[in-house]
């Protein structure tokens, strides 16, 4: 038989099953579940209280699977580059689109394709598409086989060891329009002067030669090293910012597994006069290759990442036989502590 609960204010609200057993009578709360937990309804009846519960159905909500096809890759190119687009893909008012990187490029700002002006428009249809689609990374002509989709691969681009870079000795050499990627530099670079080979807990030592001490102190200095041990270069620089001269230094892995290595620590001695020694201690950061060779020193510099050196107390010995000033610096690589 079913009962009816009902109050002073209305009439039957609901159907229950019969009462509990007299062993059950001492609950205090019954509760039927009806689906949402949104909006509860109580009603007293005696001793008891019935709740009714409502509950939302939760619909799983997926994003739609990555697409990975060899054959989709060359949809995707970049008419310019000829390389895969990255998440930034902008379009002119006839449909054809370029990617962000050819897009800063190009000047002045017209389509490759139809010459209409580039506005600034974005082909956003394209973009969401790209971003579901696994591709290559840009670099792959160069031996990288990251694949990835979206701000994944975007974000890999700017850390890719094979990213080609300029010439490290460009602000020595700017007639030098080399243009590779880093596991091509060393060859490149023993064509421009001798590249330092180093090996950890051993010095290194570097000589500048100038015919007066004079001009020593108004020429900025470079030296770059190579670790065969870690496949990494070490690029120390001294550069002069006003009346001072700045000792900052940046490396570059060559290989995957070279930069995923526990990073070195570098200590440069210099000799100065009186027989008396300075020593840095530097944690050289990884080199932006981004950013040119003079942008990197300038960066470091500007957040306090570089050290002043006293140039003129700087001991200096002369060769007669070579009419020079010799300067020279020690530099030693260490497992940072």
């Amino acid at each position: 038989t079913d009962y009816f609960l009902t109050d002073c204010n209305r009439t039957a609200v609901g159907i229950l099953s019969p009462p509990p057993s007299p062993m059950k009578r001492n609950l205090h709360h019954h509760r039927l579940s009806y689906g949402d937990d949104d909006k509860e309804n109580s009603l007293a009846a005696g001793n008891k209280k019935v709740v009714f519960t409502r509950k939302k159905s939760k619909i799983p909500q997926s994003s739609p699977p990555p697409l990975e096809d060899p054959d989709l890759a060359s949809k995707f190119e970049c008419p310019i580059c000829l390389h895969c687009y990255d998440h930034v893909i902008y379009v002119c008012s006839n449909g054809h689109s370029v990617c962000k990187t050819c897009y800063e490029k190009i000047e002045p700002k017209r389509c490759p394709s139809c010459r209409v002006p580039l506005t600034g428009a974005r082909n956003q249809a394209l973009e969401a598409v790209a971003s579901h689609t696994i591709l290559p990374c840009r670099h792959k002509e160069y031996g990288c086989d990251f694949k990835g989709r979206g701000l994944a691969r975007a974000n890999h681009r700017n850390s890719c060891v094979f990213r080609p870079i300029r010439c490290l000795f460009h602000r020595c050499y700017p007639q030098c329009k080399w243009h590779g990627p880093p596991s091509a530099l060393l060859k490149h670079l023993n064509t421009h002067c001798m590249v330092r080979k180093i090996k950890q807990d051993q010095p290194c030592d570097v000589y500048w030669s100038y015919e007066t001490k004079e001009r020593c102190w108004q020429r900025g200095k470079d030296a770059t090293f190579f670790s065969h041990d870690y496949n990494r270069f070490y690029y120390m620089s001294i550069s002069r910012r006003g009346e001072h001269y700045h000792l900052a230094s940046v490396w570059l892995p060559t290989t995957v597994k070279a930069a995923e290595s526990p990073t070195l620590q570098m200590e440069v001695s210099i000799p100065l006069e009186d027989d008396e020694f300075v020593t840095y201690t530097l944690k050289p950061p990884r080199l932006d290759p981004s950013l040119m060779m003079d942008g990197n020193v300038k960066r470091l510099i500007d957040q306090g990442k570089s050290f002043i050196i006293p140039i003129k107390k700087w001991r200096s010995q002369w060769i007669e036989d070579r009419n020079k000033y010799y300067f020279k610096i020690s530099a030693r690589w260490k497992q940072c502590s």
